[in-house]
Formats: structure tokens, C-alpha cells, sequence
């Protein structure tokens, strides 16, 4: 039947064959010249930045690597699952269907697909198609060409005729031809030929010279292209990136500052949580300094891996664990926009060439970073990010990172078993699969020197919570280590926040838990949850009390258990409470 088809049939709608080529094109005339409608072929920064982070997760699960959408209607459906996603995350119940919608019809927003928009009716608002040109390539293959964008409005189409093949007469020809079927043969001159074939060499050398001066410039101009849009995809990125860490929860010790490292005080509860962690096994070991690492981006891309550890049904195992860099300057990692433990920067090791992090701080120690004397930051170009940490270090003054670490998946593997296993391990560049699921592990683990060792194979599974400098001495060095413990400390900030017209001091501490231990709340909270708690024992009050922060809005319930809950994020988060006694 299909030749019986006129050669200049023109095929419309999506679900025809427009965009795709049958088997066979025997049939076809010389030039097919077919017009049709496919689904709008999206190539803003939006559908750019989609396509790098899917070939970015193509390739890091060893997956076939598009080079383009094979199917466009891909980008329609991406776009109603971020529009659903975008009005979710604007109302406070997400099982009002009413507010919902109302959300949907006033979203506005540029998707994958082009600007996403509804009509009251749930309609895509002003639908934009590509219109494709079936034509025969340079090599003999038929492909389809992008030659025009339309709506559905009349003359919302615009297009040259140099574009497009028309079927059965040919390309180029710079008008429409003749509506007419079949289009008349023109009558042969055979002195024109005759001209045609003397002076057809010499017009051959001249498109060439010429065509390669063409084609040097188009290469030229596609460079400053692809460049443009490669610098377009980082800012949309950044933005993304930015857009997704406003809408997650952010760690609550984090405070408001630009920053990227904020120095924790001796007279912080988190200080000495870290101090605490670090002397396990090294009773020797005495702080210096210790910065929190308040980086967004690395936030976010930690926070996605975490997600998706939960989108597959895996436990994540979130660990806080040490990392040494060696000779690696740690800002190479705690300033990256991206990666921050980078497989790059790894070395192989007894489970071959992973990111090695340590549960024993005596472990990492053997790899701490040695920071120099006179320090220049590692991104010499932007001196925004020379911090305090650029000031002189000691000569016996080591830094390592205490990072938070997924573990997901993961599997003991004794070099210490065999020979064979040893070396087994020593050429590991991904972890073995799992044959209960057919999956890779996540996480090799293994024994060294004492300690238990987690071995990763890939990025962004690591966050560099705290950067701690530290030496190494049988007494601490008031100068740089004010205070030896956390009880000499407390005493000190004590008397320093006292009120010298109160007689009696406070003998309770209001704390909440969170992924480190226990943290203390502000004095201005301390004062509202323990006039809140008495007037509630009292009968005078209710059970439960609000904190206002900068950030968020808390209420903490006096009920056995106490709880916290965090009424702005849209989990309403909790964490236990208690009054402890001091």
C-alpha cells in the first residue's frame, strides 16, 4: 500500500511515523521531501543541562551513553513530573486536590520540553511542534531534519524554502515549486550540456576552495557555540543546584553565612563532640582548630546520592568517619562545587584504586594533610576563597576531614584471606556484584592497622562535615588548646554568661539529638523551654513550647518522649529532646 502514496504525501501527528525511517526506503523517491509534526524537539539550556545529567548518570552506571533524547515525548513526560513535583512543594497539604491544581494553572516555568504553562482546563498552554523534513543525507541515508517550529494557531509557522527537500523535485530551490502532480520535465537543451559539461570542472574547483572556507568558519562558529552553551549549562546548573538546597532540609548547626568554613569555638557542645571522637584512639591528640564545612553544592549532591540510596530500597548506612588527603590540600575537596571526593585524586591502595575512609582517627592519622607554614590557596584565582585557615600553621599541626559517609550496600572482603584474595583486592576498581540482587555493592570494607576501612568507587558519596587541625603531645598547649576537656570549658563559658544580679545558676540543660550526639540549644532557648517546661508542670501552661530561629520554626512537646518538630519543612522533621541535669 505504501506505494501507492503520492511522493509529495505530507504525514502529521505524533503518532505517525514522523522522526522515525522505515526499514526500507527502496520505495521512495529520490528526494522524499515528506513533511510532518513531532513533538516539540526542545534545545534550550534547560534540555541541555537535562541531557549532560542524564549522560552523566548514564555513564556512571555503566549504562549506553544518548547523545540525544531517543525519543522526545521523554521531555513532555519529565516536564508533568517536575510541574506535579514544583506545585507539591507549594502546598502545605499535599492531599488538597483543589489548591494543587490551582498551583498547576498559575506555573510558569522553562522544562526540558520549552516554557511549561496550563491552560485552566489542564491543556498545555500555547503547545509548541517540530515540524520535520524527511531528507537524504550527504552519505545516502534518509534522515529527519529540524526545519521549523509552529503552534497551533494559523501562520504560527516560519520557514525558508532553501531548508527544506521537496519531494520528488529536489532541495535548495530557494521558492515553493508547482502544486501540480506529477511536476512536468523540463524540455532538454543539448547546447546548455554541452556548456554545462566544459565549464562543470571549473565550478567544482571553485565550490571547493570555497566550501572550505565555509566549513573552517562553521567549525569556528560551532566552537564559540558549544562553548556558549557549555558556560550556559554550569550557570543552570549552579542554579538548580542552588534551587534544590533552598527546598531540602539543610543541617541545623549550620548557620547564616556565605562562608564555606565557619571556626567552632571551645565553648561550643560541637567542638568537643568532635574533640571526643578524635581522642578514642589518640588520648594524645589536642585540637587546635576546627572549622564546620558550610558548602551548598557539595550539600546537595550528597543529599541526592542519599535519596537515591532510598528511591532503590537501600539502607544508607550514614556513617561519620575519617579521611586523610596526604599530600592533597583539603580545600581541593571542602570548596568544590561539584564532587568534593573526587576518584581522580585517588590512589590505589590494599582494595585497589577507591576513596578510603577510616573509622579510627589513628588510622587516617598515617595519612593526615601536613599544612604548610605560609599557605596559598589552592584556587589562586579567586581570593574570595583564601579563608582564616590561610593563616600560618604549627610545625607539628596535622588537619584530616571527619566526613559523613553512605555506606548502602556492602561487603567484607579479607585480603588477609589468601594470596588470591589479596591480590583480588589489590586490582578492585568497583565493587564485586551481589549475588542475592545482581548488583554491584556500594562499599567494599575491610581491616587494617586496627581500624575498619570503607573503600568507595565513585563520587559524591562523602561529605567533608569538619576539617579538623590537631597536634599530637602528652600536654595540650594552652595557647593553641585553651581548655582540656569539655567540663573545664563549660565552667569558663559559665561564669562568662553569668547574670551578676541572679544568685542562683542554671542546674538543667535543654539538648536535641542529631546525627553527631547531643547538641545544647541557644541561651535564648534555654530560657523559653525551661519557664515553658515549669509553667506546664505547674498547670499554668501547656505542653508545648515554640523557638523561632533565623531558618526554621521549632516546637518542642514536654510529653514523654519529648520530641522537637520542625513546622517549616514540609517533613516536619523531628528529633528527640531531653532536659538534662548538669
Amino acid at each position: 500500500a505504501r506505494k501507492n502514496f503520492q511522493p509529495d504525501t505530507i504525514w502529521v501527528g505524533s503518532e505517525s511515523w514522523t522522526g522515525s525511517v522505515p526499514d526500507t526506503t527502496d520505495w521512495m523517491p529520490p528526494f522524499p521531501g515528506y513533511l510532518g509534526l513531532a513533538p516539540y524537539r526542545n534545545k534550550n539550556e534547560d534540555y541541555q543541562d537535562f541531557l549532560f545529567r542524564l549522560k552523566q548518570y548514564q555513564a556512571d552506571n555503566n549504562m549506553e551513553v544518548w547523545e540525544s533524547l531517543i525519543d522526545h515525548r521523554v521531555s513532555f513526560l519529565v516536564d508533568s513530573i517536575v510541574s506535579l513535583a514544583k506545585a507539591l512543594s507549594q502546598v502545605r497539604d499535599r492531599r488538597d486536590g483543589d489548591a494543587v491544581t490551582s498551583v498547576l494553572r498559575n506555573l510558569t516555568f522553562g522544562g526540558v520540553s520549552g516554557e511549561v504553562s496550563f491552560t485552566a482546563e489542564g491543556d498545555r498552554q500555547n503547545p509548541v511542534f517540530t515540524v520535520l523534513n524527511l531528507q537524504k543525507a550527504e552519505n545516502g541515508t534518509i534522515i529527519w531534519k529540524d526545519v521549523a517550529e509552529t503552534g497551533v494557531d494559523p501562520g504560527s509557522v516560519t520557514f525558508g524554502e532553501d531548508e527544506i527537500c521537496f519531494a520528488a523535485v529536489g532541495c535548495l530551490l530557494g521558492k515553493v515549486p508547482s502544486d501540480k502532480y506529477p511536476v512536468p520535465e523540463t524540455p532538454v537543451n543539448h547546447q546548455t550540456q554541452l556548456w554545462a559539461i566544459i565549464l562543470l570542472p571549473i565550478v567544482i574547483i571553485l565550490l571547493i576552495v570555497f566550501a572550505y572556507g565555509i566549513e573552517k568558519m562553521n567549525i569556528d562558529d560551532q566552537l564559540d557555540d558549544l562553548n556558549n552553551e557549555i558556560e550556559a549549562a554550569k550557570r543552570r546548573k549552579e542554579n538548580l543546584i542552588s534551587e534544590r538546597f533552598r527546598l531540602q532540609q539543610k543541617p541545623e548547626t549550620w548557620t547564616e553565612t556565605d562562608k564555606t568554613l565557619i571556626e567552632i569555638l571551645p565553648n561550643e557542645s560541637e567542638y568537643w563532640d568532635i574533640f571526643e571522637k578524635l581522642r578514642l584512639d589518640m588520648p594524645d591528640a589536642h585540637i587546635s582548630k576546627v572549622w564546620r564545612v558550610q558548602n551548598t553544592s557539595l550539600w546537595t549532591y550528597y543529599s541526592f546520592h542519599k535519596d537515591r540510596f532510598a528511591s532503590m530500597g537501600i539502607d544508607a548506612q550514614e556513617r561519620s568517619v575519617w579521611h586523610g588527603t596526604s599530600n592533597l590540600d583539603p580545600e581541593v575537596i571542602y570548596n568544590d562545587k561539584q564532587d568534593g571526593f573526587m576518584m581522580q585524586f585517588s590512589q590505589s591502595g590494599f582494595w585497589g584504586r577507591g576513596i578510603y575512609f577510616a573509622e579510627r582517627a589513628s588510622y587516617s592519622h598515617m595519612y593526615a594533610y601536613k599544612p604548610p607554614v605560609r599557605r596559598r590557596s589552592f584556587y589562586k584565582s579567586d581570593l574570595s576563597l583564601i579563608d582564616e585557615r590561610s593563616t600560618a600553621a604549627k610545625e607539628d599541626e596535622r588537619e584530616l576531614l571527619l566526613t559523613k559517609f553512605l555506606v548502602g550496600s556492602d561487603i567484607l572482603m579479607n585480603r588477609d584471606e589468601s594470596p588470591s584474595k589479596k591480590e583480588e583486592c589489590r586490582k578492585l576498581t568497583v565493587p564485586p556484584v551481589n549475588p542475592a540482587t545482581n548488583l554491584k555493592y556500594n562499599t567494599v570494607t575491610g581491616e587494617s592497622a586496627g581500624s575498619k576501612i570503607w573503600v568507595v568507587y565513585e563520587n559524591g558519596r562523602a561529605y567533608p562535615e569538619y576539617l579538623v587541625r590537631y597536634y599530637r603531645s602528652p600536654l595540650p598547649d594552652t595557647q593553641r588548646t585553651p581548655y582540656k576537656n569539655r567540663t573545664e570549658a563549660n565552667v569558663v563559658q559559665d561564669v562568662t554568661q553569668v547574670d551578676t544580679n541572679s544568685v542562683d545558676s542554671p542546674t538543667f540543660v535543654w539538648e536535641f539529638l542529631d546525627n553527631t550526639g547531643w547538641k545544647s540549644y541557644s541561651t535564648a532557648a534555654q530560657t523559653i523551654l525551661e519557664d515553658s517546661y515549669q509553667a506546664y508542670k505547674e498547670k499554668t501552661g501547656d505542653n508545648k513550647a515554640v523557638i523561632k530561629t533565623e531558618s526554621w520554626t521549632y516546637e518542642i512537646n514536654f510529653l514523654a518522649p519529648m520530641i522537637q518538630t520542625n513546622l517549616d519543612h514540609f517533613n516536619h522533621t523531628q528529633r528527640k529532646v531531653r532536659r538534662h541535669k548538669i
